[in-house]
C-alpha cells in the first residue's frame, strides 16, 4: 500500500478498531520476531541490544496463553526482580502489550499471572535452580539466559517441560561466549534466530543508537552487543582460550605438591560470582591451577564450598582479596569452621594483579602462563595486608 492508501484505510476505522490495531502483533512484528514456521521444541532468539527480543517473548507468551495452547507457562529470568521489572511490568513486557480485555491479573506476592481464560504464568529465578525442580509446564519463556549463573536452571526447566502434546520454550538473550549456549544451539529441535540492533532502528531513539554504537565499538564488543553474534573470545580477556589450552597438562598428585593454597575473590552481596581457585606449587617450582570451584551464591554457601575445597586438597592457607568486605570475609569463613590460616590481600590496580594473586604474589615464585615467565617483583600493584 502507498502512504495515501494507508491513510485512507486508517481513517475508515473506528476509534475502537484503531485501538485494537495497536495490539495486532501479526501486523507489527518483523519476520524475525515471529515464531519459526516449522515444528520446534526450542526457539533461541539471540540479538543485539534494542532488537525487540523482550517484545517478541512477551507476545509469544500472550499468543500461547490466549490461544489455549498453554495452560501453565514458566517465566524465567536471571532473578525474580528481572522477571518482574522486564518480562512482566516492563515497557515491552506482558502487561504492556496486552489489551485491557485480555490483560492477565498480576499477583506479585504469589509470583503469578492469571489470564481471563484461566491460563497461568509462574515466575522463577534462574539464580535458584531448585525452584524449577518438580513444576510442570506447557511452555516457557526464558529471558537473558546468557546472564544466568549456571545451566542447572535450564536443565531443571527442560525436565519439567512435559505437559501437552508439543511443549515449547522460547529463550531471548544478548549473546555471551558460554559453552552451554553453544551446545544448546547445536541441539536437535532448537531453532536459532539472530538479529542486529539496527534492524529495529525505526522504533529506537537516535540518541540511544548513537550511545550504544560509541560504547560498544570502542570496547570491541560490537559484534556481540549490537550484531547479536557469539564471539568465542572476549577482546578484553587477559589470555585467549588457545593460550589456556596450551597450558593444560596432566595434573600432578597432591603428594607431589609442596604447597597448596585457595585464592578467594568474594562477592558479599551474592549477585556476582565468588572466585574460588585452588593453586599448588610443584616440587619443580611450577604453579598449577588445580580446581575452580567459583560459584554464584550467598556468603554462607560459598564459604561452605571453600571448606570443602580446603579439606579435599589439604591446603596450607586461604588467600582472600579484601578490597571489599575486609574483616567481614574472614568472619564468614570462621563461622563456617575455617581453621586454616587466612591471608588478606588487596589488589590496587585491576584484574591483572588479581590474576597473579594466587600464585606469584603469595608464593614469590616464577609463574609460567602460556610460555611466559614473570617474577612477583615485576608486578608492583599488589599489596599484602598481613
Amino acid at each position: 500500500m502507498t502512504d495515501e492508501q494507508r491513510m485512507i484505510f486508517l481513517n475508515s476505522l473506528s476509534d475502537e478498531h484503531l485501538r485494537m490495531l495497536a495490539y495486532d502483533w501479526a501486523l507489527w512484528a518483523r519476520d524475525q520476531q515471529w515464531p519459526p514456521p516449522r515444528h520446534w521444541r526450542g526457539w533461541l532468539m539471540v540479538a543485539g541490544r534494542g532488537f525487540g527480543k523482550t517484545r517478541a517473548g512477551a507476545e509469544w507468551v500472550r499468543m500461547k496463553a490466549q490461544s489455549g495452547q498453554a495452560g501453565r507457562i514458566a517465566l524465567v529470568g536471571e532473578t525474580f526482580h528481572d522477571v518482574r521489572q522486564v518480562m512482566i511490568e516492563g515497557a515491552s513486557g506482558i502487561l504492556a502489550i496486552s489489551p485491557y480485555y485480555e490483560r492477565p491479573q498480576w499477583m506479585p506476592s504469589r509470583r503469578l499471572l492469571i489470564w481471563p481464560n484461566g491460563a497461568l504464568g509462574f515466575c522463577y529465578s534462574a539464580a535458584d535452580p531448585d525452584q524449577l525442580r518438580g513444576p510442570e509446564h506447557h511452555a516457557a519463556w526464558c529471558d537473558e539466559i546468557a546472564k544466568w549463573p549456571a545451566p542447572e536452571a535450564w536443565d531443571n526447566l527442560m525436565l519439567g517441560l512435559r505437559m501437552g502434546s508439543a511443549p515449547q520454550v522460547m529463550a531471548t538473550t544478548t549473546p555471551k561466549p558460554k559453552q552451554w549456549l553453544f551446545d544448546l544451539m547445536a541441539e536437535d529441535g532448537v531453532v536459532l534466530t539472530q538479529g542486529k540492533t539496527e534492524e529495529n532502528k525505526a522504533n529506537l531513539p537516535p540518541s540511544f543508537l548513537q550511545a550504544v554504537e560509541e560504547r560498544f565499538r570502542q570496547s570491541g564488543l560490537a559484534a556481540q552487543e549490537l550484531d547479536g553474534e557469539f564471539i568465542r573470545e572476549d577482546p578484553n580477556a587477559l589470555w585467549t582460550r588457545e593460550t589456556l589450552e596450551q597450558c593444560r597438562d596432566q595434573c600432578p598428585q597432591r603428594d607431589d605438591l609442596t604447597e597448596v593454597f585457595i585464592g578467594v575473590d568474594p562477592a558479599l552481596g551474592g549477585g556476582d560470582e565468588t572466585g574460588i581457585i585452588v593453586v599448588g606449587r610443584h616440587h619443580d617450582g611450577l604453579l598449577w591451577v588445580l580446581d575452580d570451584a567459583s560459584i554464584h551464591a550467598e556468603p554462607s554457601r560459598w564459604a561452605s564450598v571453600i571448606v570443602t575445597m580446603a579439606r579435599r586438597w589439604r591446603v596450607q592457607k586461604i588467600i582472600v582479596e579484601v578490597n571489599q568486605g575486609g574483616a567481614l570475609v574472614e568472619d564468614v569463613l570462621r563461622t563456617k569452621g575455617v581453621t586454616w590460616p587466612i591471608l588478606a590481600v588487596r589488589a590496587r590496580q585491576g584484574k591483572v594483579a588479581a590474576a597473579f594473586m594466587d600464585a606469584g604474589a603469595i608464593l614469590r615464585t616464577p609463574v609460567r602462563w602460556g610460555g611466559m615467565w614473570a617474577e612477583f617483583e615485576d608486578i608492583p600493584h599488589i599489596e599484602l595486608v598481613r
